[in-house]
């Protein structure tokens, strides 16, 4: 099994080579990287920007990849909720930006029966991208290299990234759906982007169910072309990812099946290396660090599942 994890590892990288602009980080995705992270909040009302966003980046001068990143509940969950897991996807040399589509909305402002996956505005995060590669230059040490760009989502956030994807197939360079949701993962993506589809045990287990069998991460690895991963955790769920004190708005309101709390620093500090080893073996092109999702005895963390497939005919 192990050699042909090689295998597989070293065919992949013939069709991903290395990226020799940008910093790429060759230690352990799942430790704390190795970079000090920096902060800085976009207004809509003082920067004039189509939606508020939370910047995360290495404040090491260097050129870093971006990952452009949706919140949960379509949005409506902000970046603010997520901090811990931004930040230590950060330090590990990447420039995240957590858009937040309905700012300053509360993040659990919603009433029985709203459909959210009609509330946000595919044109406004797009507007926002957009925008964003102006804003950032010669803001910060940090160099935003949008040639490497990544979408990534949580939960019905991910309704978004997909729609993103599906109208505009050059803006990302690799996707990211975490717990995702999405009506509109029903026919294959046409075109062939890196995909991590990544779920949690206890996200369908109990009311409400805060994944939906059919729309979930499963449906999201089975539209999306090959190179592709997908990983399910045991022992956790879909708020677990959360900083604490939006956990507990979750756990207190029951809005999803929640741990007791007792391990989700360690949980999220294991999102994110899972995330970073993805990124950094496909948008960087350092394909042994796919090694520490793809090798089981790398993962700190029990699975209930792993799938990939990264031996893509050009023909497919």
């Amino acid at each position: 099994m192990f050699w042909h994890l090689l295998i597989v590892v070293s065919m992949f990288s013939l069709c991903w080579a290395p990226a020799s602009a940008i910093f790429v980080d060759k230690g352990d995705p799942y430790k704390v990287g190795p970079l000090k992270v920096g902060q800085l909040t976009i207004s809509k009302s003082l920067d004039k920007s189509p939606l508020h966003t939370i910047v995360f980046f290495p404040v090491e001068a260097s050129d870093y990849p971006v990952v452009f990143f949706v919140g949960g509940y379509e949005g409506l969950v902000p970046s603010e909720m997520y901090k811990d897991f931004l930040t230590q996807l950060a330090s590990h040399g990447f420039v995240v930006f957590g858009v937040d589509p309905h700012y300053p909305l509360a993040p659990f402002d919603v009433t029985e029966g709203d459909d959210v996956t009609e509330g946000a505005d595919i044109n406004a995060l797009f507007a926002q991208y957009d925008w964003l590669h102006g804003y950032m230059e010669n803001r910060t040490d940090a160099r935003v290299a949008w040639n490497y760009t990544s979408l990534a989502c949580h939960s019905a956030g991910c309704d978004l990234t997909m729609k993103m994807i599906l109208q505009n197939h050059a803006i990302a360079q690799a996707s990211v759906f975490l717990e995702p949701y999405s009506a509109s993962a029903e026919e294959a993506l046409p075109m062939r982007i890196p995909t991590l589809s990544y779920g949690t045990e206890l996200s369908e287990k109990g009311y409400p169910q805060c994944a939906v069998a059919g729309k979930d991460w499963r449906q999201f690895y089975k539209v999306a072309s090959c190179p592709k991963v997908m990983m399910e955790v045991k022992g956790f769920g879909h708020c677990d990812i959360l900083d604490p004190a939006a956990w507990q708005a979750c756990h207190d309101t029951h809005a999803c099946t929640t741990t007791n709390n007792s391990r989700n620093a360690e949980y999220r500090q294991f999102v994110q290396g899972v995330v970073s080893a993805f990124l950094i073996g496909t948008l960087e092109g350092r394909t042994a660090t796919l090694n520490y999702i793809l090798n089981t005895t790398l993962v700190p963390l029990p699975l209930l599942d792993l799938q990939s497939e990264l031996e893509c005919s050009v023909y497919r």
